[in-house]
């Protein structure tokens, strides 16, 4: 090897010491870095100790992004709350019952910004009644009572209201289009009623 050659690596470990941050001791997160463990080109890897009491090894450009926050554990813990805030029938029995497929959807139209038919109801200040929005079994026991059936939608009695429990009846689906195409011609285009 050449003396030049040798120079130039030698410089180049010299400049990646003096860039080189050591992370032992600092706390990312849930993380506290123990020591460096190896090093690949361009990436060193850290043990970790985690809050929880378990340790793993952590790429020191993920700890510093604040891309890995703990070993696993926080990702459980969130996951868990998910599924105790959840209020969707998963421990009621209605998981796959057709009414939490309507009320997802209820929601989305006046809730999600992303929702497509948003611009007709959330945006235009229609809501879902906290009652319906915090408890799936609260809007099943009102469907039970009031009528439903499989093949029927609900439907706002008063258009520029709220879904609530006195303004909201079960129709079928054709008969909501219909509804809906009247709206449409009265409040649209046309601004005359369709005959």
């Amino acid at each position: 090897m050449k003396a030049s050659s040798q120079k130039v690596i030698d410089r180049n470990r010299e400049n990646a010491a003096k860039r080189f941050i050591d992370l032992t001791g600092k706390v990312f997160e849930r993380l506290t870095v123990i020591n460096r463990v190896f090093q690949k080109e361009r990436a060193t890897h850290w043990l970790c100790k985690c809050i929880c009491g378990n340790t793993s090894i952590v790429d020191g450009k993920h700890l510093k992004a604040g891309n890995i926050k703990s070993c696993g554990c926080l990702c459980l813990e969130i996951n868990s709350m998910r599924l105790k805030d959840n209020t969707l029938g998963l421990k009621h029995g209605l998981t796959n019952h057709p009414l939490r497929a309507i009320r997802k959807a209820m929601m989305h139209r006046c809730c999600n910004h992303k929702n497509k038919f948003y611009k007709n109801y959330g945006a235009r200040g229609i809501s879902v009644c906290h009652e319906w929005t915090d408890s799936l079994e609260c809007f099943y026991e009102w469907a039970m009572k009031s009528g439903w059936e499989k093949g029927l939608s609900i439907d706002r009695i008063n258009n520029d209201g709220n879904y609530t429990p006195e303004n909201c009846r079960w129709i079928t689906i054709s008969e909501n289009s219909r509804r809906n195409a009247i709206k449409l011609w009265k409040d649209g285009m046309w601004n005359q009623k369709k005959k």
